[in-house]
């Protein structure tokens, strides 16, 4: 039988996904596709305009400035070859002095979230606060430290409504309440997409024979 490398591929990176998801907590990952497998919603604000910058929306997303203070947009033509912007291209959501808020436009709940990171320093080195947030309680929080234009990922099984994300120069910024120059860009998110409870290792076992069972009787039936 022939299997599909692609769909082979998106099997296994849910199962370690979900595996590695099985105690709920947020799951912090480095580099394109290591959070999510497909893209629900995305956004590169291309489109952004100086009066959109305290709350923006695109794609599905919105996008809300955590202090709602006097922010800097930077679009093509504005950003330059700004160091701490390595990466990003044409528009990009940036925000002095605070940290972005990501939710879907309908408060959806999402399991993947990625997105490419900047500062609004002039250094390429920047450090990162992110939370995740579920029905206004917070389930997640963690830090990275990362060149500029690092895509950073966070996946969740029990599901997030709400990221919360705040860039600085290097061991500038250690909350979410820093001295931020929170810059990002490309932002992917994938829908939650399993039950939010996890089922034993036995159960999944189960149903995977069950799938596979299920799988070779419909092949079966239609070659005959």
């Amino acid at each position: 039988m022939r299997v599909n490398k692609h769909f082979a591929s998106a099997l296994i990176t849910t199962a370690v996904l979900f595996a590695s998801s099985a105690n709920a907590a947020p799951i912090q990952s480095v580099g394109q596709n290591s959070a999510i497998i497909k893209t629900d919603f995305s956004a590169n604000f291309d489109g952004l305009a100086s009066n959109d910058s305290l709350d923006y929306a695109e794609g599905g997303l919105r996008f809300t400035p955590g202090k709602f203070p006097a922010g800097v947009v930077c679009q093509v033509g504005l950003c330059g070859n700004h160091i701490g912007f390595a990466n990003m291209s044409g528009g990009i959501y940036y925000h002095v002095g605070t940290y972005a808020e990501v939710k879907g436009a309908k408060d959806e709940v999402f399991m993947g979230f990625e997105t490419i990171v900047g500062t609004g320093y002039f250094t390429s080195a920047l450090h990162g606060v992110w939370e995740t947030w579920l029905d206004n309680t917070r389930t997640g929080i963690g830090s990275f430290d990362a060149a500029a234009g690092t895509v950073i990922g966070l996946y969740d099984v029990k599901g997030f409504d709400m990221v919360r994300i705040g860039t600085s120069s290097a061991s500038t910024h250690t909350t979410l309440d820093g001295n931020g120059a929170t810059a990002i860009d490309s932002v992917r998110m994938q829908l939650q997409s399993i039950p939010a409870e996890v089922p034993e290792p036995g159960s999944l076992a189960l149903l995977g024979l069950g799938v596979a069972a299920a799988t070779f009787a419909r092949k079966r039936k239609a070659a005959k």
